[in-house]
């Protein structure tokens, strides 16, 4: 019986993947480098495609490593880093340009605008990001215009690889990113979708997090592996590190550092430096949320000074 759980795991700077016994020790590791790009300042850009490759490259290795092949997979389980803001087509699961990362500043701008009308934004989640794209990509428009396109965060663009097109979904931690969710409701906001004129069929369906929505391609690894468990990174760590009860926390030092507070089963009220999100929904458990706060820079400030040879 297959006991083993792969966890892939896609940052900012890298991608992991992970082999996981029944009895929860890893059994193996793998690693590989994302690389990020800068056009103009303030701006960071990512390669979808390389999301895809070096995820395949890790999983491969990880298996590897084990000695372990896909049948002896129970399940292949992703998180990924948030509110970064891919858009692809449907029928070809193409990119149809750059992903622009979630410190991506373009539309600091814009974001202003909307915070001096009184509307909560800011320019880490994706709503804006998507915006920026539609009104400056055709390739997009061509898209929507003939139902092809797709909008989602990194999570929903690896399902869609690891399921062979057959799920286009994303759970409550990462739609509660990209300020189009509605915490209370738990759907796409109506309001923030007709703001950013976003239609609702480009965007991901809405699933628990630990729902199982499909299986990878047998071709792609030997055997069929079901998809399980999708989250943000910074939620799966809270779950991964026991914060499970309102009152509890956690620190995460990555590229960035970010500061979880659960706040049990109803949206907590926006704090000064802070804002709700959702943690997770289980199946037959519903959703529990959060405060969050972040440092943007922590991790990658260090990496910044190895680079200048400090």
């Amino acid at each position: 019986m297959a006991e083993h759980v792969l966890a892939l795991d896609l940052g900012t700077t890298g991608v992991r993947a992970l082999v996981v016994g029944g009895d929860g020790r890893i059994r193996a590791r793998a690693w590989r480098p994302l690389a990020s790009r800068f056009p103009q300042p303030g701006w960071l850009e990512q390669d979808p495609a390389g999301y895809w490759s070096a995820s395949e490259d890790a999983v491969r290795e990880a298996l590897a490593a084990a000695l372990l092949g896909a049948r002896d997979l129970a399940a292949i389980g992703v998180v990924t880093q948030r509110a970064t803001s891919l858009a692809w087509h449907a029928g070809r699961r193409a990119p149809l340009g750059p992903a622009i990362g979630w410190q991506d500043q373009r539309t600091g701008a814009r974001v202003g605008e909307l915070v001096a009308r009184g509307i909560p934004v800011s320019s880490m989640t994706s709503a804006t990001k998507f915006e920026w794209l539609l009104r400056h990509d055709q390739a997009l428009r061509d898209a929507a215009r003939t139902h092809q396109l797709r909008l989602g965060t990194p999570d929903a663009w690896l399902t869609d690889r690891l399921t062979g097109g057959t799920a286009f979904v994303t759970d409550a931690s990462q739609a509660s990113c990209t300020g189009l969710y509605d915490l209370r409701g738990g759907a796409w906001s109506a309001p923030a979708l007709a703001l950013f004129e976003i239609e609702p069929a480009w965007l991901p369906g809405l699933v628990p997090t630990s729902a199982v929505i499909g299986e990878t391609p047998r071709a792609w690894l030997g055997a069929s592996v079901p998809v399980a468990a999708r989250a943000g990174d910074q939620q799966a760590a809270t779950f991964a590190q026991g914060a499970l009860a309102p009152g509890a926390a956690k620190l995460t030092l990555g590229t960035s550092a970010i500061l979880e507070l659960h706040s049990g089963a109803a949206p907590a009220r926006a704090a000064r430096g802070a804002y709700p999100l959702a943690l997770w929904e289980l199946e037959h458990a519903g959703r529990v949320f959060c405060l969050e706060g972040t440092v943007v820079t922590a991790g990658a400030a260090i990496e910044w000074l190895v680079d200048l040879g400090l």
